[in-house]
């Protein structure tokens, strides 16, 4: 019973530990955590690149995850770079907004009070010069972001990372005719439920395009799992594949959707 169902059942940490560490496992990781580098802080995105690298001998790369990672590389940098600069701001204009509530509400004692109003107009000035120099401040953050924005797409530092780690290892992917198989393999998983990337399932296939490569988006995830078993069978070797992804067509979910385990 525990090997017929050794999709379903709980592993132990003594078995994941036995099975990380075999020489045979590989480890592949998804598109999402390759731009998930990205979205990070710099410190924790050195740390797991640092991590990645103790275990760079045993790194693969299948061809349609790299093909998703310089696809929406220059994406992502942009979408938060765009995010970092929104709040920001956001935050930066709540603080002149607090200002000018707290001015006023100066305002308001200091004509009760004839001490408090010989000074008014100095308070007020503070007030003003805190106001002007956070406005000012607001500028030159824009400004410096859209810098940095400009120097990492130029000159990217997790890319040069990410070309020394998987130097000659990538996968050569599927050929044309292959993937046409797929697609029509895919169609049928898709409309059946069967995992993994049935939630990527729009309500028709035209909401997605062929790229220049010829790769449908629609089966992209498909893909990846196929490149993942051809490669695991013809050499022969168990895998470990790290992914940020969290639906349904992954991971069996409890009723909160924390994840249970692998959907088999």
């Amino acid at each position: 019973m525990k090997n017929m169902f050794w999709a379903q059942r709980p592993r132990e940490k003594e078995e994941i530990k036995e099975f990380i560490t075999n020489e045979r496992c590989i480890i592949v990781f998804d598109t999402n955590v390759l731009l998930g580098l990205y979205r990070n802080k710099k410190k924790n995105s050195e740390q797991f690149l640092d991590l990645m690298k103790s275990y760079r001998e045993r790194l693969k790369l299948p061809h349609q995850i790299a093909l998703e990672f310089f696809n929406n590389r220059e994406k992502v940098i942009q979408k938060d770079y765009i995010r970092i600069q929104r709040d920001l701001l956001e935050k930066l204009n709540k603080i002149l907004e607090n200002i000018s509530k707290q001015k006023n509400s100066y305002n308001e004692i200091s004509i009760k009070c004839t001490e408090l109003g010989n000074n008014n107009e100095s308070i007020e000035d503070i007030f003003q010069r805190l106001s002007d120099l956070i406005s000012s401040k607001i500028d030159e953050l824009e400004t410096q972001i859209k810098k940095e924005k400009e120097h990492l797409l130029k000159d990217d530092w997790i890319l040069k990372e990410i070309y020394k780690l998987f130097e000659n290892k990538i996968w050569k992917g599927f050929s044309k005719n292959d993937k046409e198989k797929l697609d029509s393999e895919g169609k049928i998983r898709y409309t059946k439920h069967i995992p993994p990337g049935f939630m990527d399932s729009p309500k028709s296939e035209k909401e997605y395009e062929y790229n220049i490569y010829g790769n449908n988006n629609l089966y992209g995830d498909f893909y990846v799992w196929s490149e993942i078993i051809t490669n695991a069978k013809e050499n022969k070797q168990d895998v470990v594949f790290v992914t940020d992804d969290e639906k349904c067509d992954w991971y069996r979910l409890d009723s909160n959707h924390r994840i249970l385990g692998p959907n088999p």
